[in-house]
């Protein structure tokens, strides 16, 4: 590494890659992108992530070798990428009608017909279709979580549990009878409800297969490429704070320092991204890691349970800004053992670069409908729903807001590339002569040099849409579609370009890529212009 950040005189620098769906995944592809193309990419000596920011991690930490380097390197894993989770959505809007048609079909026969000797083969033949379904069509959707026919197998599983459970209601008589029916079929629901974890792991692991490779990612954290510090946060649901996968340690302050012992990228990923009231959490075994110098003085517990990175810090910044103080705190607890892989642990916290870059693709506060606070006893869940969901989003602008100031007092050197906003705002803010607290004249001056960029190289661009048209991709849950795709990578490059140039003095591009190169790019193509060094002050 040091080798690497002597050659390009550079310091080197974090990244932070947040959650958001498949926004996170590829803002942060069009981020890393631009600094590729910026001659930045080789000084990135650690990427950290939370939720769907960990699947653009994780792919990238899959590779043998980083292709940060430069876009040539790094260019055929973007397009790899974006084609994944592209995917089709009038395809998958078809299937899933296809999918009700025929569950319509099933339900009917399963509580509506009569139970003699024809009744499981006339069940049979909706679930014949929708086998037929899961194999052959549903998986042409594409994206994160349905491009794999396990997720769409998972269907036919759930409609499976039902059916004995069903069979007992219907053919027994008697107030308990019935109740135990009513309990084999919930039990047996609730076994085949619960396996959508799995298809979570499985379909991931599947969507960071390196580009060249089929079937899932069998790849270890121990396997995870040397050249960048590799980060995927989760968090632990016990204490509620975060847990770190890396490439020869697993870390959470309520268990202490652990051994990957061969954990599948996978399964961290899976721990990462796995958000609550959609996916269950992760369930993993400590004593299968070798705990030691847990912060908290308590009889060990068995698991570690795991939910979305995003619970606790949705930008993924507290692994760098957190880390001299996590450095100190296991210098002091191994004061007596002088454990040597906890001394190389800490020896790596201490190099952790100064420069941070988040990426936040973290959407702002909107206004909601409330109808449903007006139905009896739905009212109770959806209050206790959009209260977690309006302290969530409070906790992030807050962290957002201080990350910002910390940023702009110079506490910490770096910047936050935020999709919420377009890159005409950046400049504005900037350039407002109302601005109480005005930057200095050579942020002003830069601010003004990536106005001109701007409307000379994108003159056909709608910024002010920027931002709601990133906003309106949704979670994993969905598949992007190209054209989308190419417009949040779009934005994500455009976005990392214009705001690390006024506030890092990062370089504006004399042949930035437009949208119709980034089009290509999830077609599976390539874009048309190399990368040219940056502009001179005249050339503006």
């Amino acid at each position: 590494m040091t080798d690497r950040l002597r050659q390009h005189g550079d310091a080197p620098l974090g990244v932070a890659l947040s959650g958001g769906g498949h926004r996170a995944t590829l803002l942060g592809l069009g981020a890393l992108l631009y600094l590729a193309d910026a001659g930045k990419g080789a000084t990135i000596n650690t990427i950290a992530s939370v939720s769907a920011g960990s699947i653009t991690n994780a792919y990238l930490a899959s590779l043998p070798e980083s292709p940060l380097a430069a876009r040539q390197s790094f260019e055929p894993h973007v397009a790899h990428l974006m084609r994944k989770i592209s995917g089709d959505r009038r395809w998958w809007l078809a299937s899933w009608s296809l999918v009700a048609v025929v569950s319509i079909w099933f339900f009917g026969i399963l509580f509506w017909t009569s139970v003699d000797e024809g009744w499981p083969w006339r069940l049979a033949v909706p679930l014949a279709v929708l086998v037929l379904v899961a194999l052959f069509i549903g998986p042409r959707s594409g994206g994160s979580l349905w491009a794999w026919r396990g997720t769409w197998l998972w269907l036919v599983d759930l409609a499976l549990s039902l059916i004995p459970g069903t069979y007992l209601w219907r053919t027994v008589d008697g107030t308990w009878p019935r109740a135990g029916a009513l309990a084999v079929s919930f039990v047996l629901f609730g076994i085949a409800f619960f396996g959508r974890g799995y298809a979570l792991r499985w379909s991931l692991s599947r969507t960071i297969t390196p580009l060249g490779s089929r079937g899932k990612n069998r790849a270890t954290l121990e396997e995870m490429n040397k050249q960048i510090e590799h980060v995927i946060c989760a968090t632990e649901l016990h204490a509620g704070t975060h847990t770190y996968f890396g490439r020869d340690f697993i870390y959470t302050r309520e268990f202490g320092f652990g051994e990957p012992a061969r954990m599948p990228i996978a399964t961290a990923l899976h721990a990462s991204a796995s958000f609550p009231f959609v996916f269950p959490v992760c369930i993993l075994r400590a004593r299968k890691h070798a705990f030691r110098f847990p912060d908290v003085e308590r009889k060990p517990r068995r698991l570690l349970v795991l939910s979305d990175g995003g619970i606790v810090d949705n930008m993924a910044d507290a692994w760098q800004l957190g880390a001299a103080d996590r450095a100190r705190r296991l210098t002091w607890l191994n004061r007596v053992q002088d454990d040597e892989k906890l001394v190389a642990f800490v020896n790596r916290l201490k190099s952790v670069p100064e420069t941070l870059v988040v990426i936040d693709a973290t959407p702002p506060p909107v206004s909601q409908g409330v109808g449903a606070a007006l139905l009896p006893l739905v009212t109770e869940l959806f209050g206790v729903a959009r209260a977690a969901g309006v302290s969530h989003s409070a906790a992030v602008q807050t962290r957002a807001r201080d990350l910002e100031a910390r940023f702009a007092s110079g506490a910490v050197r770096g910047a936050l590339v935020a999709s919420a906003k377009s890159p005409m705002d950046v400049i504005t803010a900037v350039l407002d002569p109302d601005n109480p607290d005005k930057p200095a004249d050579d942020v002003i001056e830069r601010a003004t040099k990536a106005r001109s960029y701007l409307a000379a190289r994108f003159a056909n661009e709608d910024f002010r849409a920027f931002p709601s048209m990133t906003m309106a991709s949704g979670t994993y849950l969905t598949p992007v579609g190209a054209e989308r795709a190419a417009h949040i990578v779009l934005h994500g490059y455009l976005q990392a370009m214009i705001t690390l140039h006024i506030t890092l003095g990062y370089p504006l591009l004399a042949q930035a890529p437009v949208r119709d190169d980034f089009r290509r790019l999830a077609a599976g193509g390539a874009i048309s212009t190399p990368p040219v060094g940056s502009l001179s002050a005249a050339a503006v």
